[in-house]
């Protein structure tokens, strides 16, 4: 994070849009400040694909109506409306609320025929260009919303992290010079790669047979020879051009084209299939680049720093415990899904992990059982996970800038200026004008996206009926994922389908079980007696007072009922 003194210099729109940016890809930003996944053209691409299947077998029909709903709440519920024609908007509309499968196929497949992605794609980078024209300091909301659908884009070409390591740099220039940087990074077209991968062998007859399946598919051979390639034990390089967005993306495709052939050689000959090593090379005419040919994995998810201590306390929790199957069934499935080095795998895994602790929780079908042991805790953790990520980015906005004066700032600050969240939500939950409203906000006013922040909380932090809203779309969201997620693993498991989006849809069900996970073990600390039953109740319990209260008695809620964790004052009024 930058000092103060050096973000004066900048112009404060190039500063927003470049940090915004970068921050959509961070690994520790959380879900809620991320691109999604799929936008109104995904989403009429999925409706395409969800119709074929519900014409083939009824039982695909529920899913389509989720796929509906989600297109009719994007339609109406955010920015994308505004970058659709008339023509586009009416029959986007038109899918999402017709009763016929075929017309939904149809209309979707003729939406996608006449160009629509590439449309909105063009409609929605041009907008950006004239928010840096007009000014982003003062249009930062909608510059947001059209940064996170751009990023969506980006997201699902591949980008990552690594490709914005140069953003500090972007300050100091214009904004449209900055909206440039973003624009030309994303991928936009297929190139060719020089691709070399790494298989195991053992004995000749076995190197003889790999190598003349492998010619089948025009990969061949590559010298042990090359300047930068390295592997130790009995590997052979194979080497092919392919055509992908990204080098790492060509790599993947290699080792999964590699594989499948490798898998009917080990069928015919019923051995073990030889193993393809992950990280993989770029070759680019004189030496060999490597690269790792896996996409990133668990980008949410970190090692908590007092792990060996929560680790003590669940097996201590659950060790006296009987008839907890379902609790040791998925931490076993949980665990193969962290060994498993195929996202297919992964997802299927994770998924069982939920169907485990699904058994649990009272229902009727297997995703209604999911949705009310998952959307509770979750959507009831968004409000903790906003503010506490406020709470760490203004402690190391304070930690990059020591002469701010520490007796102006509107909270106690901990050991080394730690920022307590709960003192957060008791200013951000005041109206305008409050004075410890004012210094909070003075207090991060040289750093546009924190000031950003902190404006955006106390819109709906001060205003419980719209942080109920906020809390019910988020729910609402996630029961559409959930239903997607829950869609391409059956598609995996009875048909053999794997999804595009595997990779991606196997990490957010990870979130998901880490944090239910959590509070199902944290639950069981509470007493001798409590089954995981019975910590599912409480935390459930927890997202209904919230919810309710909200609603009905902002009044009757405390600092206490938005935090998993022991928290000062717990009792203190919020509103």
């Amino acid at each position: 994070m930058a000092a103060a003194e050096d973000l004066r210099l900048h112009d404060k729109g190039s500063t927003f849009l470049a940090m915004r940016w970068h921050e959509l890809f961070d690994q520790y930003t959380p879900d809620t400040f991320q691109p999604q996944l799929l936008t109104i053209p995904c989403l009429i691409e999925e409706a395409v694909e969800v119709a074929s299947l519900s014409n083939r077998d009824d039982r695909w029909k529920k899913h389509l109506c989720a796929v509906q709903q989600e297109i009719s709440g994007r339609l109406y519920g955010g920015v994308e409306k505004s970058l659709l024609t008339a023509q586009e908007c009416n029959v986007v509309c038109e899918i999402s609320t017709s009763k016929s499968t075929a017309e939904v196929g149809d209309l979707s497949r003729l939406l996608l025929l006449e160009g629509f992605t590439r449309r909105f794609s063009e409609t929605a980078r041009n907008r950006l260009s004239d928010l840096a024209d007009a000014g982003v300091e003062k249009k930062k909301e909608d510059t947001d919303l059209i940064l996170t659908l751009i990023g969506s884009q980006a997201f699902r070409r591949g980008c990552d992290a690594t490709d914005y390591s140069d953003y500090d740099s972007m300050p100091g220039c214009a904004p449209q010079k900055v909206v440039e940087w973003i624009l030309e990074s994303i991928p936009q077209g297929e190139r060719s790669f020089s691709c070399i991968v790494a298989v195991e062998m053992g004995e000749p007859e076995e190197q003889a047979g790999i190598r003349s399946v492998l010619q089948h598919r025009g990969i061949t051979l590559a010298s042990p020879k090359i300047p930068g390639l390295s592997c130790n034990g009995r590997w052979f390089f194979f080497k092919k051009t392919v055509k992908a967005l990204k080098d790492n993306q060509a790599l993947n495709a290699l080792r999964v084209e590699i594989q499948d052939a490798l898998n009917l050689l080990g069928f015919y000959q019923q051995s073990r299939t030889p193993r393809v090593r992950d990280r993989g090379w770029i070759y680019n005419g004189d030496s060999a680049r490597e690269v790792d040919a896996r996409p990133r994995r668990f980008d949410n998810l970190h090692p908590r720093r007092n792990a060996v201590t929560l680790a003590g306390r669940a097996t201590k929790a659950i060790s006296g415990l009987r008839g907890e199957a379902a609790l040791a069934s998925a931490l076993d499935l949980h665990g193969q899904a962290l060994r498993a080095e195929e996202d297919a795998l992964r997802l299927v895994n994770l998924w069982s992990a939920v169907e485990c602790l699904a058994s649990l929780v009272d229902g009727g079908s297997i995703i209604e059982r999911v949705e009310r042991l998952i959307c509770p805790i979750v959507t009831w953790r968004r409000i903790d996970k906003i503010l506490r990520y406020l709470a760490i980015n203004l402690h190391f906005w304070l930690k990059e800038n020591p002469k701010i004066e520490r007796s102006s700032i509107p909270f106690p600050l901990g050991p080394n200026d730690a920022v307590e969240p709960e003192r957060i939500l008791t200013i951000v939950s005041k109206l305008e004008g409050d004075h410890n409203l004012n210094s909070l906000m003075a207090l991060t006013t040289d750093h546009p996206l924190l000031l950003y922040r902190v404006c955006s909380c106390w819109k709906f932090a001060s205003n419980p009926r719209e942080m109920q809203k906020r809390q019910a779309k988020s729910e609402e969201a996630l029961r559409w994922h959930l239903s997607r997620i829950y869609r391409a693993r059956n598609l995996l498991v009875h048909h053999g389908i794997e999804s595009r989006f595997v990779p991606q849809l196997a990490n957010h069900l990870q979130h998901y079980l880490s944090m239910t996970l959590s509070r199902i073990m944290h639950g069981l600390t509470f007493g001798e007696d409590w089954t995981s039953r019975d910590s599912i109740s409480h935390w459930r319990s927890k997202y209904l007072h919230v919810n309710v209260a909200l609603k009905e008695a902002p009044e009757s809620l405390v600092v206490g009922d938005f935090f998993p964790e022991e928290v000062q004052d717990p009792g203190f009024p919020v509103w």
